[in-house]
């Protein structure tokens, strides 16, 4: 999820920092772009391992994530929040662009969109020939015959903002945005909420007994199947989870918790500790025999080895070096002990790291509104002079511009947008003299 947030009152940014190189043309989707370290799906499949980027299109490792390779041929949107693996193809749920099909051998996308169209699509699920695609403000579409035509299966939803959708047997989840959780018994067809009214539900996990859900700010709920009973898992720091992953054989989970890196449990999410990543933004998780894989935005790809506390930096191996991410404690923290960790409102490592340029570059450091609903911009930049700041809607389309000459060096705080915002897709951008900088925000209210 095509997502940095920041929640002030009513209302939810995601805010995705992208560095514009010099002379860049005026904004279009093309210019905007975070890049292959912008990750934000990964996906393992038959000894492959797919990541799907915010800008640079889908890669694919063959050796664990030691080393990627970009397969990008017909990929016209290469905003990708989510891939699949369905059979001999691949499936991209992209921004604005719809489904992407390709054969995993043959590497070459097409659009897939029959009945769907350009939407944005979040999430993808395949269970016993039925594909399900999460959009935003159209619920969910359905296809079976393998994501060649597609049509609306909303009955129960409406037009809710749907951000995950998961499988289970014989029954389908899906989380939705302030909406809380619903469940599908007859493939998809209809829905009906079953709890967590009000939640942003950012993720789902179906284990044997038991269906975890992640949502943002309220830490994790696990719905036990046989009582149809929710259960908050205390000590989960209230904090947005994004991502999970089941290990069979180890018979562990992991969880990846909104700047406080990742955690494991053994227990079905009964009690957590912490393996490391703290101040990183991890996307998504994949758990394979051997090692943990993690999707991050802005740094790439980190693994962990089994048997090791050092994250790797792998994504780092497309220039031929790779990034050693050591953490300074190496002991485990309990999840709902005393060792509280701190607010991070941007990403600050707690271990030490080399060649990750990512967010070190940006200008921009916080959005956040005040209580009149005025969207506030906090910037800093290196040498005093002219600062130029513009507001685009999702169509590129100038909502509010504003300049100003600042002194370099400080943390400026500029009230940009004196109105209350619609809900929707926006794009800050930020000029000055030798450079450009553009942030992506997700504005729920």
């Amino acid at each position: 999820m095509k997502q940095i947030y920041s929640a002030f009152k009513k209302s939810i940014f995601i805010i995705i920092i992208c560095i514009i190189n010099l002379g860049a043309q005026p904004w279009n989707r093309e210019v905007i772009t975070g890049g292959a370290s912008y990750i934000s799906k990964l996906t393992f499949d038959n000894s492959v391992v797919y990541a799907a980027t915010w800008g640079s299109g889908v890669y694919y490792s063959r050796d664990k994530g030691a080393s990627w390779k970009p397969m990008n041929r017909g990929l016209a949107n290469q905003y990708v929040y989510t891939l699949i693996a369905v059979g001999k193809s691949l499936l991209a749920g992209t921004e604005g662009g719809g489904v992407y099909k390709c054969n995993k051998r043959k590497m070459v996308w097409r659009p897939s969109n029959r009945g769907l169209g350009g939407n944005v699509v979040f999430s993808l699920v395949e269970k016993d020939g039925v594909l399900l695609a999460a959009t935003w403000q159209e619920g969910l579409f359905r296809s079976l015959d393998g994501g060649n035509s597609w049509k609306r299966s909303s009955e129960g939803l409406g037009n809710s903002v749907i951000y995950t959708v998961t499988a289970g047997k014989n029954i389908f989840y899906a989380g939705a945005s302030k909406n809380g959780a619903y469940i599908s018994k007859d493939e998809g067809a209809v829905w009906e909420n079953i709890g967590l009214a009000g939640m942003s539900i950012l993720c789902i996990h179906n284990l044997d007994s038991v269906v975890l859900f992640g949502t943002w700010k309220h830490g994790i709920f696990r719905l036990k199947k046989d009582a149809n009973e929710w259960e908050k898992i205390e000590g989960a720091f209230g904090e947005s989870v994004k991502s999970a992953a089941y290990r069979e054989g180890e018979g562990s989970l992991y969880c990846a918790k909104r700047m406080m890196g990742i955690y494991k449990s053994g227990d079905y999410g009964e009690t957590w500790s912490n393996i490391g990543l703290a101040g990183q933004d991890v996307f998504s998780i994949v758990a394979l025999h051997d090692r943990i894989i993690t999707g991050t935005w802005g740094n790439g790809v980190f693994t962990l080895r089994d048997g090791s506390t050092e994250w790797i930096n792998t994504y780092k191996a497309l220039n031929g070096r790779k990034t050693y991410y050591s953490e300074q404690k190496a002991e485990n923290v309990q999840v709902g002990s005393n060792n509280k960790q701190p607010a991070v409102d941007k990403p600050s490592l707690t271990g030490t790291r080399q060649d990750i340029n990512g967010l070190s570059k940006s200008h921009i450091t916080l959005v956040k509104t005040c209580y009149s609903g005025r969207l506030v911009v906090c910037y800093k930049i290196k040498n005093s002079g002219k600062v130029s700041l513009s507001l685009y809607d999702h169509r590129g389309r100038v909502k509010k511009e504003k300049m100003q000459i600042v002194q370099g060096k400080k943390i400026q705080e500029t009230s940009f947008c004196k109105e209350a915002l619609k809900s929707g897709i926006y794009f800050i951008s930020l000029r000055t003299s030798i450079d450009r900088e553009v942030v992506a925000v997700v504005h729920l209210k």
